[in-house]
């Protein structure tokens, strides 16, 4: 509200201090606002008022007699007149604050109470009205920034801390809202109410750690009621537990139908299931209850992350020490319909480029051309999706149909499995191209979650080239959350590789009787905002091939940005590095970047 009469910049200008005695009130006035004459003493003192306009405390005697007969416009005017007489006290402003307040405009409200702190910045009243017009507003962050001053200059004060800690979880500053928590229920811990506010700001920063632990405190102490289970759902909503949330809030729903907050937990959980109709059914119903809130338009943005039809246009590049090359081009398209089944279509072009005496390039030197079109349908029934894939590659002069069929099982929360095969080209280098070499290939993942903090990632896989060679692969890959906070995600584990073939041919791709790695990997994620976010990975250990004598130092890195986390349009861009470490064409290091665009629909 810009516009408003009263701005911060008018009590920051130059101005003179009122001196001198009070100057007498007209006897008439007073004894026409004793009789009750409202307008006959408004009238005197505007008249007086034509001939000594600097005179406040009659525009602010003026203000309290339109306050008292009900016009608070009128009342609100003559503050801004008194304001403007006498623009260096502080007091005149927190009046003007206090009838913007009456007025049910809270934004000028805040404007007239922060004129009031620029004149008298250690001011504790004015700076707990300053904090309680900011959480009417909705602006949280001036709140919390109202509180932490007020603390500096008045002290601990537990009313203080509760009330900083809760409009510092809604402002978004997580982690100073979980200290203050803390700090509060250090003293106060039989305040049941406090500890699930606890447990919600973990969550929102995404320690679902921490914030289970909160919850089992409170059933602890308090035991279990609808309000823990309420919590315990909206934190297994979202920290991978979707079933059991819609378990535990679905008879909260039936004794409540018409609760937002359990409409909107339920909402997610059902987006978490990949579960388009029930989903949508359920947004809908968010939507009538309460359609501005801010929670209706999280329920909103996970719907859209998950849910979405796609369009994706992307580009990558790969380039190693052994001077291979790589281009890919690979747009493609998504839709997901309200059965469950997913319909997807794409097209990818490679070009390759390697030396000729290195193994890797064409007989003839130069580049190699690959190109793919497919189309796929996938179809969600209960915990199993059964997947299908048929399209038609060209590698040179040679065509080859290509299929992929596979199934991803899911027996539980905690639970992902997935077995496919696959056949088509085997693309690796140009010399793999050149000889039209292509596979048949067998694999089996696992996502086990048995919690919140651990996650084992396995695969493995079995491949038959048509050169007669046999490929097997495993990667194991253990991790563990180790911190959650405001701005960092951060995880370490494990990463164990085997790869193993039969025969070592000159085919242009890395067949080794057997080559093993093992490294240490850490997992941070850095949240610059909602839809901004970095995710890296950082890799070292040790490595060797059956026939070197020892182990030796290898590693790899890699960073993905991507912007719009939870918007129509996303954008992503990653990098990768590979040092002394085996990549698919045999070379020890290796370099990748990509760009992808995607809008959702």
């Amino acid at each position: 509200m810009r516009s408003a009469p009263v701005l911060i910049a008018l009590v920051l200008t130059i101005c003179l201090p009122c001196t001198g005695a009070a100057q007498p009130v007209p006897e008439a006035g007073v004894a026409a606002e004793a009789a009750g004459q409202w307008e006959e003493a408004i009238r005197i003192y505007r008249q007086l008022l034509d001939t000594e306009p600097a005179r406040a405390d009659l525009w602010i005697r003026i203000a309290d007699i339109e306050a008292s007969r009900g016009d608070l416009p009128a009342s609100v005017a003559a503050l801004n007149q008194a304001a403007r007489a006498v623009p260096s006290d502080p007091s005149i402003y927190r009046r003007l604050s206090e009838a913007y307040a009456m007025s049910k405009q809270p934004q000028a409200a805040v404007y007239a109470i922060q004129g009031a702190l620029a004149l008298a910045p250690n001011n504790a009243d004015y700076l707990r009205a300053a904090a309680t017009l900011a959480t009417w507003q909705g602006d949280y962050a001036l709140a919390a920034r109202s509180y932490l001053r007020l603390r500096e200059i008045a002290g601990a004060n537990v009313d203080v801390t509760l009330n900083l800690a809760r409009v510092s979880a809604w402002a978004g500053q997580t982690d100073q809202a979980v200290g203050e928590y803390r700090r509060y229920l250090a003293a106060y811990p039989d305040n049941a109410d406090v500890w699930l506010e606890l447990a919600r700001a973990e969550s929102w920063r995404g320690n679902y750690a921490a914030a289970l632990d909160a919850l089992r405190v409170h059933r602890d102490r308090f035991g279990a009621s609808d309000a823990y289970s309420r919590e315990l759902a909206s934190i297994r909503a979202s920290s991978g537990q979707p079933g059991e949330a819609v378990r535990l809030v679905d008879p909260l729903l039936k004794q409540n139908p018409f609760s937002h907050e359990l409409n909107v937990i339920r909402t997610i959980a059902l987006a978490m299931q990949q579960r388009p109709r029930e989903t949508f059914e359920a947004l809908d119903s968010v939507r009538r209850l309460n359609p501005t809130a801010r929670e209706t338009r999280t329920a909103e943005k996970l719907v859209r992350a998950n849910l979405s039809s796609t369009a994706e246009p992307g580009v990558s590049f790969y380039s190693d020490s052994d001077r291979l090359r790589v281009t890919r081009i690979a747009p493609s398209v998504t839709a997901l319909l309200a059965t469950g089944t997913e319909l997807s279509a794409g097209y990818e072009r490679q070009l390759l480029d390697a030396p000729q005496q290195g193994g890797l390039g064409r007989a003839g030197g130069g580049w190699a051309r690959y190109d793919y079109g497919w189309t796929a349908i996938a179809q969600k029934i209960g915990r199993v999706t059964i997947q299908g894939l048929v399209g038609s590659a060209k590698a040179e002069s040679r065509t080859e149909t290509s299929y992929a069929v596979g199934a991803r099982i899911h027996p539980s929360d905690a639970l992902s499995l997935t077995v496919g095969s696959s056949h088509g080209f085997f693309v690796v280098s140009p010399r793999t191209i050149e000889l039209g070499l292509t596979e048949r290939h067998h694999r089996f993942e696992i996502d086990w979650a048995p919690g919140v903090v651990y996650r084992l990632s396995g695969t493995s896989s079995y491949q038959r080239l048509s050169d007669g060679n046999h490929r097997w692969q495993v990667l194991v890959a253990p991790r563990r959350a180790v911190a959650r906070t405001e701005s960092l995600n951060l995880d370490l584990g494990f990463s164990a590789y085997v790869l193993g073939t039969t025969r070592d041919l000159a085919n242009g791709y890395y067949d080794p009787r057997r080559y093993e790695s093992y490294a240490a990997v850490i997992y941070p994620y850095f949240k610059l905002s909602e839809n901004v976010g970095v995710a890296a990975s950082v890799a070292a250990g040790v490595q060797r091939e059956q026939s070197l004598p020892s182990f030796r130092f290898g590693g790899n890195a890699g960073v993905e940005l991507t912007v719009g986390i939870y918007r129509p349009w996303v954008l992503k861009l990653n990098a990768g590095a590979t040092n002394n470490r085996r990549a698919n064409s045999g070379a020890f290091e290796g370099y990748t970047g990509g760009v992808v665009l995607v809008r959702r629909f």
